[in-house]
């Protein structure tokens, strides 16, 4: 008889108890040195000993941290505790109050600073649209854990906004197309667009209907003999 490829029960069991073990040590980690008490929001430069080296505070992370947070609280009973969601209410207070560039207009608007100070005062932007990816996937996860309609509509608006850079004009991320500069397609930006899209939209609405499917064709053409490549 031939051998089995698939894994074992036992074999399942034991990746299952170290992607525990890994998810408690992460979740104890940022819960017990991230937290910014004074101002809300997230260190995100840490040393191993949880001691922290800069005190700016980096979006995509915190609105990667927001969604964890979010996500755990809803999906895992040991994180549906008041610490998890108070600490991602706090930390989406301190993300929508600091993060958008609301002065500009039209899609711009939607635009995220990179990097703000510890008390929120803008520091840094970027020329990619990932800050705002990762907002939005914040917003979007706090509604499904508040019922606030109107993150979820700020969420809406910031994923059409990124839309239209990915696939019409990204004009508004300050990064101009140069006269010598060879045409390229990056990986990147269609890969979080359907990551964005399978999150937040139904399948049989019309944004999934334009989106979804060039979102898949950009990506396969990165798949080389089983290599998936950046650019």
């Amino acid at each position: 008889m031939a051998e089995s490829n698939h894994p074992s029960g036992a074999e399942l069991q034991s990746v299952k108890e170290s992607f525990q073990k890994e998810l408690d040590n992460g979740m104890q980690f940022w819960l017990q040195f991230s937290h910014d008490e004074t101002h809300g929001g997230f260190f995100n430069s840490l040393a191993e000993n949880g001691e922290v080296y800069d005190t700016n505070k980096y979006g995509w992370f915190q609105g990667r941290q927001v969604w964890t947070y979010a996500y755990l609280y809803q999906h895992c009973d040991k994180y549906h505790t008041p610490e998890v969601l108070e600490a991602a209410k706090r930390g989406l207070k301190f993300i929508r109050e600091h993060l958008p560039m609301r002065h500009l207009t039209g899609h711009a608007q939607r635009r995220c600073y990179f990097a703000v100070t510890q008390d929120g005062k803008p520091y840094r932007v970027q020329r990619k649209p990932f800050t705002e990816c990762f907002y939005a996937m914040a917003l979007w996860e706090m509604f499904n854990v508040t019922g606030d309609e109107t993150l979820k509509d700020e969420a809406e608006k910031v994923l059409e906004a990124y839309a239209y850079w990915v696939r019409e004009d990204a004009s508004d991320l300050g990064a101009p197309v140069l006269e010598g500069q060879p045409p390229a397609s990056a990986l990147n930006r269609p890969m979080m667009l359907l990551n964005m899209i399978l999150l937040m939209v139904k399948q049989d609405s019309e944004f999934f209907k334009k989106h979804a499917a060039w979102c898949v064709e950009q990506i396969l053409k990165h798949s080389r003999g089983g290599y998936v490549l950046e650019v």
